[in-house]
Order: structure tokens, then sequence, then C-alpha cells
């Protein structure tokens, strides 16, 4: 059919409102008009008819389509059983059309029956009596079961953005970011189909808080596909997104613009400002998409035409400039991380032969300027901890080729890389803990370890954990610190409680506790003793710079450079063989528990 043109609608109100049919009730007219509007009536099978304006001969075309589509969709739902309503294979968009459609058909002819007597109503039904039998019993039961159908696709599509929304806010912004596209995409259209649902008449009212909650995931899931896109071939996903977003957050637009300055600036609930992150903790902290989609994502939500508030404006074009400098910064990391890469490569006399005094010392002042930022603002990034390694060895590499190899500058090098190394150790080695202790019960630890061992467990895992992420790719593919950390702790809790007498412990058979505590107490106490160990020895104290001074003899000066020497290769190849230990066990499990 060919669909009504903005014109065609325009001339059939004008007809409508003709002196020929100003007796039509106005019933009847406004369900005629109604019903013209949603069928896409198409007008050039009236002929001469429409073109004289006559449409008192449409209005039986108009319900004779509107009752022959009543009777195929009542026919449809009456020959489905309650279950069988589940499979259907409509979307609720689609219900709701249907039931309309009953609904006006219903109500068309219980008008019929009031108004037997008026001219209009008898003409236009005695033209159709012949063509189309009505039995509205039948259209009553068919409408029942599309209700029926509605509410068993209702829960439906709340089942499945329910599990939406579980699994996003289980999850942090930039574990989202590693979930594929197309996955992102489903979330997205789940969780539109719930809140397309509760904005319905049926439940606006009623679901007030839950729509709330729905529309703040789908936000968060939209501003994951936009990041996502943001360096992508894909620029009408992204400015889809941005413009959802700007339709879901219209009636809280400047609460929403102060949450994504929050994550920027340090915003109190009242809108005081106590200051900016600066463009280097950004750049350690985020990623360049991310960066880059918050900028976008400010200056479309901070139109001045629609925010008048001058605080909120005057806020946003700070930020805005910390996020174009932090991006600044990340390309001062890349420029960087290929510098380093030349240094290594042609380290030694070539270097020193190839790259004149100046040039070195402008070198090395860059990277230990990168090499302060990545220490200031530590970071769960591959990238950036491979960056660091990288300048710590560069660094030394170009003191070494300006004479500098006993200097003051080369001993508190070592000694801050000394620190890198054995925090990345730490971490790995808590990542192992909290992979064994997620492995038993309550009841298996209460049987490994004392209370005060358990205690220091606890410790260890939080200890300065935010800095102490695990830095291995292949290692964060298995294993997440992030969610393995609130479990492990609830589960270390849980431990000291059966320990202390205030849970009971369960009964278990003696010998399989006496063999569990045979075959797991020497590694687990081991892997306890290494990370108490190299926290007190190395990650306690407080590295303060060597100074110079007449009582430091050249002796004690390399001392420091030679025990730092010596510990860095220490943890790089203990670092080296214990995340390969972690590799072969996980390998092994896999191969295990997969069946064959």
């Amino acid at each position: 059919m060919m669909p009504l043109a903005d014109d065609n609608i325009e001339q059939l109100i004008e007809a409508f409102s003709s002196d020929d049919l100003m007796n039509l009730s106005e019933d009847l007219l406004n369900i005629a008009i109604e019903l013209t509007l949603q069928d896409d009536f198409d007008l050039s099978m009236t002929g001469s008819i429409a073109k004289s304006n006559d449409l008192l001969a449409i209005i039986p075309k108009i319900i004779a389509s509107r009752l022959s589509k009543a009777d195929l969709y009542s026919r449809k739902f009456l020959a489905l059983d309650y279950e069988d309503l589940a499979f259907a294979g409509y979307s609720l968009e689609e219900l709701r059309g249907i039931r309309k459609l009953l609904e006006d058909v219903i109500a068309l002819f219980e008008k019929r029956s009031f108004s037997e007597s008026h001219l209009l109503y008898r003409d236009v039904f005695e033209e159709l009596k012949d063509s189309i039998e009505v039995d509205l019993e039948l259209y009553r039961r068919a409408l029942n079961n599309v209700n029926d159908a509605y509410k068993i696709q209702s829960r439906h599509v709340m089942n499945a953005a329910i599990d939406v929304y579980k699994r996003v806010n289980a999850m942090n912004f930039e574990h989202l970011l590693h979930e594929k596209l197309f996955v992102l995409e489903e979330q997205q259209r789940h969780l539109n189909n719930a809140i397309e649902l509760l904005e319905s008449k049926d439940f606006q009212d009623k679901y007030s808080e839950q729509l709330s909650g729905l529309r703040t995931t789908l936000i968060v899931v939209l501003e994951a596909i936009s990041t996502q896109t943001i360096n992508a071939d894909v620029s009408k996903k992204r400015a889809l997104s941005l413009d959802n977003i700007l339709y879901h957050t219209r009636n809280n637009s400047e609460e929403y613009i102060l949450r994504v300055l929050r994550r920027f600036a340090h915003i109190s609930k009242d809108r005081k400002l106590s200051g900016y992150l600066l463009p280097e903790e950004i750049a350690a902290r985020y990623k360049s998409s991310y960066i880059k989609h918050n900028r976008v994502l400010l200056s479309v939500i901070s139109n001045p035409l629609h925010v008048r508030q001058a605080d909120l404006l005057i806020l946003t074009n700070e930020v805005l400039k910390n996020l174009s400098s932090a991006l600044n910064v990340k390309l001062t990391f890349v420029e960087t991380c290929r510098l380093c890469q030349e240094v290594l490569r042609e380290s030694g006399e070539t270097f020193e032969q190839t790259s004149p005094p100046e040039q070195r010392r402008q070198l090395l002042a860059r990277i230990i300027d990168v090499l302060r930022i990545l220490e200031t603002y530590p970071t769960n990034s591959e990238y950036l901890e491979t960056l660091q390694g990288k300048g710590y060895e560069a660094a030394l590499v170009l003191l070494q080729s300006m004479q500098a190899a006993q200097s003051l500058a080369m001993a508190n090098l070592l000694r801050q890389y000394q620190v890198y190394t054995a925090r990345r150790l730490f971490a790995l080695r808590i990542s192992r803990l909290c992979m064994y202790i997620s492995a038993h019960t309550p009841r298996q630890l209460s049987r490994l370890a004392s209370e005060r061992v358990l205690t220091l467990c606890r410790d260890l895992v939080r200890y300065k954990y935010d800095s102490l992420r695990p830095s291995s790719v292949y290692l964060e593919a298995m294993f997440d610190l992030d969610e393995y950390k609130d479990p492990v702790l609830m589960k270390l809790e849980k431990t000291l409680q059966i320990l202390q007498g205030k849970i009971p412990i369960e009964l278990d058979d003696s010998t399989a506790v006496v063999q569990e505590r045979i075959t797991l107490t020497p590694s687990f106490s081991q892997l306890v003793i290494d990370c108490f160990a190299l926290k007190v020895q190395e990650l306690d104290k407080v590295v303060e710079p060597l100074t110079s001074s007449y009582d430091m003899r050249p002796s004690e000066l390399q001392a420091h450079i030679d025990s730092s020497r010596e510990r860095i290769h220490y943890f790089l190849a203990q670092h080296q063989q214990e995340n390969q230990l972690v590799v072969t066990t996980y390998e092994e499990d896999q191969e295990t528990f997969t069946p064959a």
C-alpha cells in the first residue's frame, strides 16, 4: 500500500470538517480519523470519490479494513492455548497495536448498538453487513488472549533486562569496555524494551524506581558503546548512542552533567568544587578512547542553549581543557615509549657515539618526567607498566652513557626501579593468594591456618590495593582481582568467625580433613610468608632520595647501586618464574575440568 503522505493526511482532516460530515457523531468522526491515519489507508483506492472530498464513502472502507485485520488476529490468538502464548512471536509494540485494534473495533460496534437510529451509522453498517460477519464475543475472547500474551512477553522482557542490569552493575566500566560490541548492543536492546514497557500507561506510575534504575544502566551501556566506537569507522552508532543518552537524561540533564564532571573533578553533593584531576592523572588513569568519549559527551550534553547554570558551564569548560591536555600527555607516553625502544635498541657504545650529550640529557629529562607521572599515579594498565619498565631501563642506559654510572642520580633511579619491580612481584603474589583462597571453602581455610595467619592474609589483600593489581595480560585474561577482592575478604571474615567460635563449623569426614591438611598447608604457608616478607622488606619502606653528603663515601654509594641492581634482577626473575607457574597451573586446571 502507498503510505499516507502529509498532504493526504491534511486533506483527510480538512475533508472530515466539511459541511457534509458535520452531522456525523463526534465518536464516529474521531474513530474514523484515527483508523484512517493508523492503517496506511491507500487513497488511490477511493478514486474520484476522495478527490471530490465525499469521504462518506471512505468510512465503510476504513472500517472494513479494520474489521478484516481484527478478524485475522482474533482467529490467530483464539487458536493459541495459554502455554502457547509465550511463543506467539509478537513484540510488545505489536501486541499493543493488536490490543488497540481489537479494543477500537469492539468500541465501534458497542457505540452502534446505542445509535441504531442515526442515519449515518445505519448507512455504514448496512453496506458492511453482507461482506463481514462480526462476532463481538469472539473479539473479546481474543482480546483476553492478547492481554495474556502481553503479560507473558512483559515478564520475558523484564527478566532479560534485569539480567542485563545485574551483569552491568556487577562490572566496573573498564571491564564493560572489554565486552564485544554486539553484546553491548544486545544489552541496549533488552534495556530499551524494558524501559519502553515501564513507560507505557500500564506500568509508568507503579514502577518509577525500577524505571530509573534501568535507565541509568542503559546510559552506562550507551557510554560503553560510544567509547568503543570513538576511534572506529562507525560514527552513526556513536552519534545514535549520544542522542539516546540525551533522550534518557532529558528530565535530569544537570544531574547527569554533574555525574560526568565528577569523574574528573572533586565536587560535593552541594556542588562545592574542591579540585580537578590533573591532566597527568587523567592520562594515567584512563584510556584514550574513554577520555575522547567524555570530551565529546560533555560537549554535547552541556550545550549553553539548554544549560543555563553558569557554574556548570564553568566547571565543564575546565574539565574539557583538562581532557584535551590529558590527550596530549597520552601522546607524550606514545612518543616516549618509541624513544625508549630506540635507546634500548642502540644501547651501549653505539648509542653514545650517535647521540650528542645535549640530546641525551633532554631525552633523559623527558623519560624521568614520564616516570614521575607513572609513579605518582600507578594504574592497572599493561601498556603503561611496559612503558614504565622500558623507561627505567632506557634511563639507566642514558645515565651510563653520560659517565654517571656512580652518581647519585643513578643510585636514586635504581632505588625507584627496585620499588617498581617489587610492587609488580607483590601484585602477582597477592593475585595467587586470592586465587588460592577463592578455591577453598571457609571450613577448609579454617583447617589450614590459625586466626593470626588468616588475619595477616586479610591485611595483605587490603594493602595498597588500588596500586597493586596484576600486570600480566595473560593473568588478567583468566583472573580479575577486582572481582576476587570483596568475595575473598568476605570468605576470610567468615573463616575468622569460625575460628573465633561465632559460626559453628560443619561436620566433616576427619580423614578427608587430614589428607587436605597434608597436601595444602605447605604451599599456602609459603605463599603467605613470601607476600609478607616482600611487603615488609620492600614496600613498607619510605624511599627517600639520596642526597649529596660529605659523610657518604664513594664505596657507600656503590653499595647502594650494587644492592639495587641485585634486588631488581631477583625480582624480575622471580616475577617471570611465578607468573609462568600461575599460567601453567591455570592451563592444567582447564584441561582437568574441560570435558573430553
